[in-house]
């Protein structure tokens, strides 16, 4: 039998830190950035009470005494809204006719298979 004790050979490191520790502190702190990254939007989003939609779709097109009955008519006006943060000031267009009895029926601009512009044909009394 040999009485040989085994040498242990220890790498110390100043201040008592490894390599395994400064890296897994490194990923910690790394994860705890994107936590916070993520958590505060969704805070934001779940927290903050967001505006009130607009009270009214409705947007003064002209003068409807003006029109005369059974005749469509192109009137252009223009609708503001917000786009995210930033107003928005669009110019649009919309066929309306006023009936017999006074109503008035208002068509977009565009048809509903393709959205191709039309316009009204007087001579064929139709919109083409």
């Amino acid at each position: 039998m040999s009485d040989q004790v085994p040498v242990q050979t220890e790498h110390s490191e100043p201040f008592g830190q490894t390599r395994r520790a400064f890296y897994l502190a490194a990923i910690y702190a790394f994860g705890a950035v994107i936590s916070l990254a993520l958590a505060i939007p969704t805070a934001a989003y779940l927290l903050v009470v967001p505006r009130a939609p607009k009270e009214s779709g409705w947007i003064d097109a002209g003068d409807i005494s003006e029109l005369t009955p059974g005749a469509p008519v192109e009137l252009s006006f223009q609708e503001s809204r917000i786009d995210g943060w930033r107003p928005e000031t669009e110019k649009k267009t919309v066929w309306v006719v006023k009936q017999p009895d006074n109503k008035i029926l208002a068509f977009g601009p565009q048809c509903t298979h393709l959205a191709c512009a039309y316009h009204w044909e007087m001579s064929q009394n139709k919109f083409v």
